[in-house]
């Protein structure tokens, strides 16, 4: 098997995880929850761990998801969406150093964690001010906290993974006889 192949593979299997995990908490609530508590922020920090900038893919599917699961305004899907999106931002072309290194601590990761769900957080707020209408930012802060440490203790988890928060393409080319996928 290729490296092409097991990044398809890999990017699929996360992406669709995401999308399932979510539609079932958009469509049940999550322990009583209605807002938008998602699991697939985490997975697409994961996946620019593991493949880099070509999780701009998956990260465009599972963001044009939230479009279509919740239960709320157009505009305010949309916002959320949007906001989403900005994680490529945050992530590709705000922190590209962090991506050059093939084993991610669970610090590093925690810290690009936080700096990027901020950053999403914020422009979401000012979206929603935006198309929406305005809301206060205690409310906005409250509504994301859930998710924000759902996420962190999900991060946190994948941290003691021996090998999942790795750089996929480094870590096959780095020790071909040990890491390929044919082995």
């Amino acid at each position: 098997m290729t490296i092409r192949k097991l990044m398809i593979i890999d990017m699929f299997i996360f992406t669709l995880l995401a999308i399932i995990i979510d539609f079932i908490i958009a469509r049940f609530g999550f322990f009583g929850i209605s807002s938008f508590v998602s699991v697939g922020i985490p997975l697409i920090l994961l996946l620019y761990i593991r493949w880099r900038h070509v999780a701009v893919i998956p990260h465009l599917v599972i963001s044009l998801m939230y479009l279509l699961i919740y239960q709320a305004s157009f505009l305010t899907r949309l916002s959320h969406a949007l906001a989403v999106m900005t994680l490529a931002v945050a992530l590709v072309f705000v922190m590209p150093q962090s991506f050059r290194i093939r084993k991610f601590s669970i610090l590093k990761v925690l810290i690009i964690y936080v700096v990027s769900y901020a950053v999403m957080m914020f422009v979401e707020f000012g979206l929603m001010g935006l198309m929406v209408q305005s809301l206060p930012l205690s409310s906005h802060l409250l509504n994301h906290l859930f998710n924000f440490l759902l996420g962190l203790g999900l991060l946190s988890i994948m941290g003691f993974q021996k090998e999942l928060l790795v750089d996929m393409k480094d870590y096959f080319s780095t020790k071909p006889e040990e890491n390929t996928p044919d082995a």
